[in-house]
């Protein structure tokens, strides 16, 4: 008799745990909702509309704009119903959905795709990078390899960086910029590059006709070959022109301002010179300054000095330099840079020099 009755009240107490979990599941249920429906309505209040709101029981998941997350995770965290509150940050923001959702316990969130929009800017010796990069790890190759190139302290780090996956092409293109690092420190004294996706683009001013072909040598190997507009530097230019004069100068025939035949090949290096410099720099200003020795009227060698200047820049203006870019200026007997009391001296003040205007 009594074990029938036992039997009897062992599924009445079963059947009393069936129902107690059906009412706890159903609670958290309601519980899930209710946080999720109070923190659409903080965010909507706000006009955040753009960040959808997952989740599990207490627990908040904010999907969203990065320049929301901010203001998103603080009013969802000032809410007394909300346990923990998770922001995943995309690129361009989410849909909000129509009501509360739940995801498995084992779903992961996958960060969007993201690509580059970076740029790095250049100047004498230092490099500031600004833009957005995919993710931390980009950044940290990025920024590393810039101050291996040109030293920590002259490297400005202002990227930013977006809770997203690169491509595969915008993580090879960021691996291409990376290597190109060394070839940009000693190739490139003004100018800059920019990384926009997969695209990378690069200009500059180089310091020398060596640095401009290693550049572009560099550049065509990593597979950069549009995009990019590299020209000689037009200090550099100049300042080679004048090693070119001092070893070999222009000549004139015996007081005169005709130039020898033999300083045609010493023309010639002008004109490529200058070409580079004015194609770098439209605007620029060069001054052909004429120098005589101290033999002769000072008055005389005056007049001479700037017949041979002006006969130096008739020969470049027909050789296609800009006649609005060169001045002419004779100096005469001024500024030796020999001794006059020796022949040879006086052979090396006869000369004819280039300088930029206000460099």
């Amino acid at each position: 008799m009594r074990i029938h009755r036992w039997c009897r009240w062992r599924w009445v107490l079963a059947a009393l745990v069936v129902l107690g979990l059906i009412g706890t599941v159903g609670g958290c249920t309601t519980v899930q909702n209710d946080v999720q429906a109070r923190t659409r309505d903080a965010l909507a209040a706000n006009g955040l509309t753009g960040v959808t709101v997952t989740g599990t029981y207490r627990d908040v998941t904010l999907t969203g704009p990065e320049s929301e997350r901010a203001e998103a995770t603080a009013l969802a965290k000032a809410l007394d119903a909300t346990r923990q509150v998770t922001y995943v940050g995309s690129a361009t923001g989410a849909t909000p959905t129509a009501g509360p959702t739940s995801p498995s316990p084992s779903a992961t969130t996958t960060p969007a795709p993201i690509g580059n929009d970076l740029k790095g800017a250049i100047t004498a010796g230092a490099l500031i990078l600004t833009g957005n990069v995919p993710n931390s790890e980009t950044k940290q190759l990025l920024v590393k390899a810039a101050q291996d190139a040109y030293g920590a302290a002259n490297v400005t780090d202002s990227l930013t960086v977006l809770n997203g996956t690169p491509t595969t092409a915008t993580a090879a293109a960021a691996n291409t910029l990376i290597g190109l690092m060394p070839a940009f420190v000693s190739g490139i004294t003004t100018g800059g590059f920019t990384l926009k996706d997969a695209a990378l683009t690069v200009a500059g001013s180089c310091p020398g006709t060596t640095q401009l072909d290693a550049l572009t040598a560099a550049l065509t190997q990593a597979g950069v070959t549009s995009g990019v507009e590299l020209a000689l530097d037009p200090t550099a230019a100049v300042a080679m022109l004048r090693d070119v004069l001092a070893a070999q100068p222009i000549r004139f025939l015996l007081n005169s301002a005709q130039i020898t035949p033999d300083s045609q090949p010493v023309l010639d290096h002008a004109v490529t010179y200058l070409a580079a410099a004015f194609a770098a720099k439209p605007d620029l200003q060069v001054e052909i300054g004429g120098f005589s020795s101290s033999d002769g009227d000072a008055a005389a060698n005056l007049v001479l000095s700037q017949q041979r200047a002006d006969s130096v820049r008739t020969a470049l203006v027909n050789a296609g330099i800009p006649v609005a870019g060169l001045a002419t200026v004779g100096r005469g007997v001024a500024n030796p840079v020999a001794d006059n009391a020796t022949p040879e001296g006086r052979a090396q003040n006869r000369r004819i020099e280039f300088t930029i205007v206000g460099a």
